[in-house]
């Protein structure tokens, strides 16, 4: 389940409220084998890097630091010929057993990424993974939901391509080098169809009443899979793949901004932030809930 050489002592404050997700309107060294990574819902935080000769992926998967319930995220990486898949899932916990469905929908993922041959296509396999994923929570749990992301990332002659696979507000976004965002998923939520629409401000939105209002969700009757374009990620910008726990703690110009420089100090400089919010209660936001993202470039040869 990947290294635990990130151990790292999180002070446990007094537990506060959180608003459960509802369906209604030092760093680890460099990874170089090829086995997939997967984290089901870890206890402690953990983060590291993963390298290939194309590209460099920084990651972190980390328990709320408030409080002492399950963690219910659950985190994937499956490296590929050409390329690798990245999925974050983030159990609904306004639901019971958050955390058995994001494993569920992680391991059903990872069990058919990690055996792909080329007799049938990625995209294909990945649609019968959310298919099962939903399959196996709805016949597993007790009306258990969850979030999941599944980005595809592909090196081709013109560079690094990828493409999103979602349901939930789990999203992913592009930040170029001058720290622009040039690309977001829609997160399915009444507040974030409003932020695609114009209609409300990325950053008012982390304070909207609403915020935690999910409209679809795997393992729910209305669950929507959006498959995003390939698109090409130019030299020097970084996509962002995560879950609300970040998403809802720091606003969009906070994270271009941490995302710049070295991948590894990128990583560190979000783990830090994201923490600090979460513990302080009086931090512009604080959101206290489980945190897992990760930072992927296009890696020189």
């Amino acid at each position: 389940m990947g290294q635990k050489n990130a151990r790292i002592a999180w002070g446990i404050a007094p537990r506060a409220p959180r608003r459960p997700k509802t369906l209604g309107g030092p760093i680890g060294a460099p990874q170089q084998r090829l086995e997939p990574l997967a984290f089901l819902n870890p206890g402690e935080p953990m983060h590291g890097v993963f390298r290939t000769d194309g590209l460099e992926c920084a990651y972190s998967v980390a328990p709320c630091p408030i409080g002492s319930g399950p963690n219910e995220d659950s985190a994937l990486i499956v490296p590929s010929k050409n390329g690798c898949f990245l999925v974050v899932a983030d159990g609904a916990g306004g639901h019971p057993e958050g955390e058995k469905a994001s494993a569920l929908a992680v391991l059903e993922l990872r069990e058919r990424l990690a055996s792909l041959d080329e007799s049938r296509s990625p995209q294909s396999i990945i649609i019968d993974g959310f298919d099962a994923a939903s399959d196996r929570i709805v016949t597993g749990t007790r009306g258990a939901l969850t979030t999941l992301l599944v980005v595809q990332v592909e090196l081709r002659p013109q560079g690094l391509h990828f493409r999103s696979f979602h349901a939930g507000d789990s999203a992913a976004l592009v930040f170029s080098a001058r720290g622009q965002v040039r690309f977001s998923t829609v997160m399915h939520s009444p507040v974030g169809y409003a932020v695609e629409s114009g209609l409300l401000d990325p950053d008012l939105a982390l304070h909207h009443e609403d915020l935690n209002l999910v409209t679809s969700l795997v393992g729910g009757p209305e669950m929507r899979l959006e498959i995003g374009p390939w698109m090409l990620l130019k030299p020097r910008e970084t996509l962002l793949v995560a879950t609300d726990g970040l998403l809802d703690n720091v606003y969009r110009r906070e994270l271009a901004q941490a995302a710049r420089g070295k991948i590894e100090l990128a990583e560190e400089r979000l783990r830090a932030l994201v923490r600090r919010r979460m513990v302080e209660p009086g931090s512009p936001l604080h959101k206290p809930d489980d945190c897992s993202f990760m930072l992927l470039r296009a890696r020189s040869t």
